[in-house]
């Protein structure tokens, strides 16, 4: 009677040690080129409502300044510099 040699149960090896490691952005640089799309788009939108809300107070105009800043930094702003500015962001 031949044994065979099968060795015991293995474990899975952890996902995290068998992949690279993730590269992480480099907040700074990501900050920067935000502080730059995100300033004149917000600077524009208050040139926009500004001859609207004449007389309104501050919180009015913010009330509607952020939602249309928000959903452009997310929808617009943010995927271009992923796109564009992608890998200066994660270069190490």
């Amino acid at each position: 009677m031949q044994t065979s040699e099968h060795p015991g149960p293995t474990r899975p090896q952890h996902p995290c040690q068998s992949n690279p490691p993730a590269v992480r952005p480099l907040k700074r640089r990501l900050a920067i080129i935000m502080i730059a799309c995100v300033y004149p788009l917000v600077t524009m939108l208050i040139y926009v409502i500004a001859p609207f809300t004449q007389g309104w107070q501050i919180w009015h105009q913010t009330l509607l300044l952020t939602p249309a800043t928000v959903v452009s930094i997310v929808f617009v702003i943010n995927p271009l510099v992923i796109k564009y500015f992608g890998r200066y962001i994660n270069a190490a």
